[in-house]
Formats: structure tokens, sequence, C-alpha cells
């Protein structure tokens, strides 16, 4: 299942690193976090985390448990 998200999320980004880099950081994090922080502390472009945040949300991998934020799920 995993694979076939990242495969996924890899022709609509470009590259499945984005993915991982973002999972990382939120199973790592102690809160959930916004667009911009996750953007910020991974160092990818924000519209690269929105359309993985997309992907990961819609394949069940994260959670928005507060309005525009995320964690894993």
């Amino acid at each position: 299942m995993l694979g076939n998200l990242k495969e996924k999320a890899a022709s609509a980004l470009g590259n499945a690193a984005p993915l991982d880099m973002i999972l990382n950081l939120l199973r790592g994090s102690s809160a959930p976090l916004k667009v911009g922080e996750i953007a910020e502390q991974t160092g990818l472009d924000k519209t690269i985390v929105d359309k993985a945040i997309k992907a990961l949300k819609k394949d069940g991998r994260i959670t928005s448990p507060e309005r525009c934020k995320y964690t894993v799920a």
C-alpha cells in the first residue's frame, strides 16, 4: 500500500523523497504541524508539501486533528 502511494505521489511530485521527509518529521513531532511549519523544517517548497499532504491524507497515512494541522495516523 505504501509503495503504491509513493508511486502515485512520486508521479505527482516528481519524487518520493518529500513523502518520507514529511512522514519522518510528523512522526518525530510532539504536536500537529501546519503546512508552513512542515515546509520550513524540511526545507521543501510549500507547494510540494501541500501536494504531499493531500496524497498522504488521501491514503490515510496522516490525519488532521485540528484545522490545517497534520500528524501521522
